[in-house]
């Protein structure tokens, strides 16, 4: 009986799709041949990058179901929302780190292009919002 066992891409020939960086500039001061808004590109891009985030994500769901809604100042609700500053951070530099890497609006592929990032800025948004104002 033969193995099944799986198999690598490269043996297979499927091949992977390559991201390419937008051919404009972002925020109209970095070119597509900036080293850094490469860099920033290649990091997006990243698979591990990906899954952090989506790491991030779940955890940050999972903490806001375990907040005590009836005792506000509980000492869980005080830990939570230091875990929530913490996240809004993270969530805030993969937004800027993304701008960098796409440019924000004005061309194909840009940031504000995806329903998705948009989403996106609209809850890192309304997390700083209620930041500032807590």
């Amino acid at each position: 009986p033969p193995k099944l066992l799986p198999r690598r891409l490269s043996h297979i020939g499927l091949k992977v799709k390559k991201h390419r960086e937008p051919p404009k500039n972002a925020l109209f001061i970095l070119s597509n041949t900036n080293r850094f808004r490469q860099f920033c590109h290649w990091l997006c891009n990243h698979t591990v990058f990906g899954n952090i985030i989506l790491l991030c994500i779940m955890l940050s769901s999972v903490m806001l179901a375990a907040e005590d809604p009836l005792n506000a100042n509980s000492e869980r609700n005080q830990i939570l929302n230091k875990f929530d500053f913490f996240f809004t951070a993270v969530f805030a530099i993969e937004l800027i780190l993304k701008v960098i890497a796409y440019g924000f609006i004005l061309h194909k592929g840009a940031f504000c292009r995806s329903a998705f990032n948009l989403l996106d800025l609209l809850v890192v948004s309304v997390s700083l919002v209620s930041m500032l104002f807590r």
